[in-house]
Protein backbone atom coordinates (compact mmCIF):
# COMPACT_ATOMS: atom_id res chain seq x y z
CA UNK A 1 0.00 0.00 0.00
CA UNK A 2 2.77 2.41 0.87
CA UNK A 3 4.43 1.74 -2.49
CA UNK A 4 1.24 2.87 -4.24
CA UNK A 5 1.03 6.00 -2.08
CA UNK A 6 4.69 6.78 -2.82
CA UNK A 7 4.05 6.48 -6.54
CA UNK A 8 0.95 8.67 -6.32
CA UNK A 9 2.92 11.18 -4.30
CA UNK A 10 5.70 11.32 -6.91
CA UNK A 11 3.11 11.65 -9.69
CA UNK A 12 1.43 14.57 -7.89
CA UNK A 13 4.79 16.29 -7.44
CA UNK A 14 5.53 15.90 -11.16
CA UNK A 15 2.11 17.28 -12.07
CA UNK A 16 2.66 20.22 -9.74
CA UNK A 17 6.05 20.97 -11.34
CA UNK A 18 4.49 20.74 -14.81
CA UNK A 19 1.74 23.15 -13.78
CA UNK A 20 4.35 25.55 -12.41
CA UNK A 21 6.28 25.42 -15.68
CA UNK A 22 3.11 26.04 -17.71
CA UNK A 23 2.22 28.98 -15.48
CA UNK A 24 5.70 30.46 -15.84
CA UNK A 25 5.53 30.11 -19.64
CA UNK A 26 2.10 31.71 -19.85
CA UNK A 27 3.21 34.50 -17.52
CA UNK A 28 6.20 35.19 -19.79
CA UNK A 29 3.81 35.29 -22.76
CA UNK A 30 1.63 37.76 -20.85
CA UNK A 31 4.60 40.04 -20.17
CA UNK A 32 5.63 39.89 -23.83
CA UNK A 33 2.10 40.76 -24.98
CA UNK A 34 1.93 43.65 -22.49
CA UNK A 35 5.19 44.96 -23.90
CA UNK A 36 3.82 44.70 -27.43
CA UNK A 37 0.66 46.63 -26.51
CA UNK A 38 2.74 49.28 -24.77
CA UNK A 39 4.92 49.68 -27.87
CA UNK A 40 1.81 50.31 -29.97
CA UNK A 41 0.54 52.88 -27.48
CA UNK A 42 3.93 54.60 -27.48
CA UNK A 43 3.97 54.76 -31.30
CA UNK A 44 0.49 56.29 -31.29
CA UNK A 45 1.50 58.88 -28.70
CA UNK A 46 4.62 59.74 -30.66
CA UNK A 47 2.51 60.18 -33.80
CA UNK A 48 0.03 62.42 -31.95
CA UNK A 49 2.88 64.58 -30.73
CA UNK A 50 4.15 65.01 -34.32
CA UNK A 51 0.79 66.39 -35.60
CA UNK A 52 1.57 70.07 -34.85
CA UNK A 53 2.35 72.11 -37.96
CA UNK A 54 1.40 69.44 -40.49
CA UNK A 55 -0.22 70.11 -43.81
CA UNK A 56 -3.74 68.92 -44.42
CA UNK A 57 -2.68 65.88 -46.51
CA UNK A 58 -0.20 64.85 -43.85
CA UNK A 59 -2.87 65.31 -41.20
CA UNK A 60 -5.24 63.04 -43.13
CA UNK A 61 -2.50 60.43 -43.40
CA UNK A 62 -1.84 60.82 -39.67
CA UNK A 63 -5.51 60.25 -38.77
CA UNK A 64 -5.61 57.16 -40.96
CA UNK A 65 -2.48 55.90 -39.22
CA UNK A 66 -3.91 56.63 -35.76
CA UNK A 67 -7.14 54.85 -36.63
CA UNK A 68 -5.29 51.80 -37.95
CA UNK A 69 -3.04 51.76 -34.88
CA UNK A 70 -6.03 52.05 -32.54
CA UNK A 71 -7.68 49.06 -34.23
CA UNK A 72 -4.44 47.12 -33.97
CA UNK A 73 -4.03 48.14 -30.31
CA UNK A 74 -7.56 46.93 -29.52
CA UNK A 75 -6.85 43.61 -31.22
CA UNK A 76 -3.59 43.25 -29.30
CA UNK A 77 -5.39 44.21 -26.07
CA UNK A 78 -7.93 41.44 -26.69
CA UNK A 79 -5.06 39.01 -27.19
CA UNK A 80 -3.51 40.28 -23.96
CA UNK A 81 -6.78 39.80 -22.11
CA UNK A 82 -6.97 36.22 -23.39
CA UNK A 83 -3.38 35.60 -22.33
CA UNK A 84 -4.06 37.07 -18.87
CA UNK A 85 -7.06 34.77 -18.55
CA UNK A 86 -4.84 31.83 -19.53
CA UNK A 87 -2.25 32.85 -16.95
CA UNK A 88 -4.94 32.92 -14.29
CA UNK A 89 -6.15 29.45 -15.31
CA UNK A 90 -2.57 28.10 -15.17
CA UNK A 91 -2.05 29.68 -11.75
CA UNK A 92 -5.29 28.11 -10.52
CA UNK A 93 -4.25 24.72 -11.92
CA UNK A 94 -0.85 25.06 -10.25
CA UNK A 95 -2.54 25.76 -6.92
CA UNK A 96 -4.82 22.74 -7.35
CA UNK A 97 -1.83 20.52 -8.12
CA UNK A 98 -0.03 21.81 -5.02
CA UNK A 99 -3.11 21.08 -2.92
CA UNK A 100 -3.34 17.56 -4.35
CA UNK A 101 0.34 16.98 -3.59
CA UNK A 102 -0.06 18.20 -0.01
CA UNK A 103 -3.13 15.99 0.41
CA UNK A 104 -1.26 12.92 -0.79
CA UNK A 105 1.66 13.79 1.49
CA UNK A 106 -0.76 14.07 4.42
CA UNK A 107 -2.26 10.66 3.54
CA UNK A 108 1.22 9.16 3.35
CA UNK A 109 2.15 10.68 6.71
CA UNK A 110 -1.06 9.37 8.32
CA UNK A 111 -0.41 5.94 6.84
CA UNK A 112 3.13 5.96 8.24
CA UNK A 113 1.85 7.06 11.66
CA UNK A 114 -0.73 4.26 11.62
CA UNK A 115 2.01 1.79 10.75
CA UNK A 116 4.19 3.05 13.59
CA UNK A 117 1.30 2.88 16.09
CA UNK A 118 0.52 -0.65 15.00
CA UNK A 119 4.15 -1.75 15.33
CA UNK A 120 4.35 -0.13 18.78
CA UNK A 121 1.14 -1.90 19.73
CA UNK A 122 2.59 -5.23 18.61
CA UNK A 123 5.82 -4.51 20.48
CA UNK A 124 3.96 -3.54 23.65
CA UNK A 125 1.82 -6.63 23.40
CA UNK A 126 4.90 -8.81 23.04
CA UNK A 127 6.68 -7.10 25.92
CA UNK A 128 3.58 -7.46 28.08
CA UNK A 129 3.41 -11.19 27.33
CA UNK A 130 7.08 -11.59 28.21
CA UNK A 131 6.56 -9.60 31.40
CA UNK A 132 3.59 -11.69 32.49
CA UNK A 133 5.43 -14.92 31.74
CA UNK A 134 8.47 -13.69 33.68
CA UNK A 135 6.28 -12.66 36.60
CA UNK A 136 4.58 -16.08 36.63
CA UNK A 137 7.96 -17.82 36.48
CA UNK A 138 9.28 -15.77 39.33
CA UNK A 139 6.11 -16.44 41.33
CA UNK A 140 6.45 -20.18 40.74
CA UNK A 141 10.18 -20.21 41.58
CA UNK A 142 9.92 -18.32 44.85
CA UNK A 143 9.08 -20.46 47.86
CA UNK A 144 6.32 -19.20 50.06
Amino acid sequence: MSDVIDRIQRLRKLKERAAQMEWMASDAERREQESHVQQLVDRMEKSRAAVDGMRLSSLEHHHHFVHAMEMRRRKEQEILDDVVEGVEEKRQEMQERALERRTIEAVAELREEERMVESRREETKLLSEHGVLRWRRLAEDTPE
